[in-house]
């Protein structure tokens, strides 16, 4: 769990998630059975007066998650991971590193 403050002050303001792979910083291929590579769901939540809003993003796409319009609001913005697989095999030993965007676009 992480916290972002951030704020939009546009009725039609939106944010989208983007989830990257937690990928071993240092390994080559692993051996059978092993993996270097954690997949998970990243989800966005800012609290506006009128309720939570989430955008979520799933990091075996690496692609961004759908937008949703989050409206007016300034607080933090809550991210947490959740679904974390390797898919049944081991992690292989060593650094791993990943990352999640969050984008807010304001309307203009």
């Amino acid at each position: 769990h992480a916290a972002l403050v951030g704020f939009c002050v546009g009725a039609a303001s939106s944010m989208r998630a983007q989830a990257f792979p937690i990928l071993a910083t240092s390994a080559g291929s692993p051996p059978s059975g092993f993996t270097t590579r954690v997949d998970y769901i990243a989800t966005a939540t800012v609290h506006p007066s009128a309720g939570d809003v989430s955008a979520t993003a799933n990091s075996n796409s690496l692609t961004p998650g759908t937008a949703v319009v989050v409206g007016t609001f300034g607080s933090n913005i809550d991210v947490t991971l959740s679904n974390a697989s390797s898919n049944g095999a081991k992690l292989l030993a060593g650094p791993y590193q990943g990352s999640v965007g969050v984008t807010l676009t304001p309307t203009v």
